[in-house]
């Protein structure tokens, strides 16, 4: 059985992860169903349709919904902070429950908890390294074409991360086999990661333009 500590360890990953994907899934549906309303609205007004035109009006109805916010353009940096963020708290509660256990420190657990950190610390400096050069996307319609990849990776990274954290727990002791399959949707959620990014750098998926430089 697993002890008390390490399932209410695993209740948080689950919830902070939950949260995660339901505030993503709420903000894409919800701004989806905002486009497709205001299309429905210019084909029954007789306007012509540009993703120029739509991308204002889109805005214009976002400022009228909330006029108290200022308004600015997004920072394209946003998705890598957001990202970074999550794994950071991953793998900062994983390592304080490796350090805090009742039967002494597990260095297993402690390893685990490294690879969300890193990936925080990467998904970080990646952003802001690319924003300076000017290689960070700044898309048209305020979506990065990369988000299948990225959200299929993730949940991929999660299942894996969930399974070796379950085998690493077990009042029995490390369950190898089940680390060992943990490990599978990892090394998935690396290559659905750097598919999508390698894609994207080829000009496959489209639906971006490229910032200039920041000045700084």
């Amino acid at each position: 059985m697993i002890d008390g500590g390490a399932l209410a360890v695993g209740l948080f990953l689950t919830v902070v992860s939950s949260v995660a994907i339901v505030t993503v899934f709420k903000y894409m549906s919800a701004r989806d169903r905002m486009r497709h309303e205001l299309i429905v609205k210019l084909l029954e007004s007789g306007h012509t349709i540009d993703s120029v035109t739509l991308d204002k009006l889109l805005s214009s109805h976002q400022s009228s919904a909330a006029p108290n916010q200022p308004t600015h353009p997004p920072d394209p940096r946003d998705a890598a902070r957001n990202a970074g963020f999550i794994f950071f708290l991953l793998g900062f509660f994983t390592l304080a429950f490796a350090f805090t256990r009742s039967s002494g420190v597990s260095y297993p657990i402690a390893a685990l908890g490294l690879l969300p950190l890193v990936l925080a610390f990467g998904a970080w400096a990646t952003g802001e390294r690319e924003f300076r050069d000017g290689t960070l996307a700044s898309f048209t319609n305020g979506r990065d074409p990369r988000e299948p990849h990225q959200s299929g990776g993730f949940v991929f990274f999660l299942i894996g991360y969930g399974t070796m954290f379950a085998g690493m727990v077990r009042a029995t002791g490390l369950s190898y086999p089940l680390i060992g399959l943990g490990l599978l949707p990892i090394v998935m959620a690396f290559v659905v990661w750097s598919a999508g990014d390698r894609q994207y750098r080829a000009g496959l998926l489209g639906d971006g333009v490229s910032r200039a430089p920041d000045p700084k």
